[in-house]
């Protein structure tokens, strides 16, 4: 019992931090996807890019993972230079730009990605953590909601 503790309370911070970031970053992200999708221009590209097979479109997808790798040892070598404000910005940019252009190309992409076998077993490996998380942690749902609506007890 107390090694589930210990489990828990180590677990917590990193499924608050990513619950803060999927609410003050992606859904954001996707208010705005949502509406570039209304540019005609935009419209046929999500269109191009949904026919894309999945040999293509499988590393397509995996780009802007690697821009947010080179964004981060950016950072980190202008952190070890001296230059923490520049560093900063460059994770926070590349992070952001990288994960945006990643949704992007998921939500075109999607039913050609989850064709790829490895990547569907990931995918859905990763959903059934994430709804784990939300839904069987009752530690997690109360944290979650304290942060969300500044509750404090």
């Amino acid at each position: 019992m107390n090694r589930d503790r210990i489990a828990t309370g180590l677990l917590l911070l990193p499924a608050l931090i990513v619950a803060a970031v999927e609410s003050c970053i992606l859904r954001p992200a996707g208010a705005l996807l949502d509406w570039l999708h209304r540019v005609p221009v935009m419209q046929r590209m999500h269109q191009r890019l949904a026919a894309l097979p999945p040999g293509v479109a499988l590393p397509l997808f995996l780009v802007p993972e690697a821009a947010s790798r080179a964004g981060w040892l950016a950072s980190a070598w202008l952190l070890m230079t001296g230059a923490a404000w520049e560093a900063l910005m460059v994770y926070v940019l590349t992070k952001l730009l990288a994960g945006i252009t990643a949704l992007w190309v998921y939500r075109a992409c999607e039913p050609a990605l989850l064709r790829v076998c490895w990547f569907a077993r990931l995918h859905a490996a990763s959903q059934r953590m994430r709804c784990s998380i939300r839904i069987s942690s009752p530690r997690f749902a109360a944290a979650r909601h304290r942060v969300r609506w500044g509750a404090t007890r």
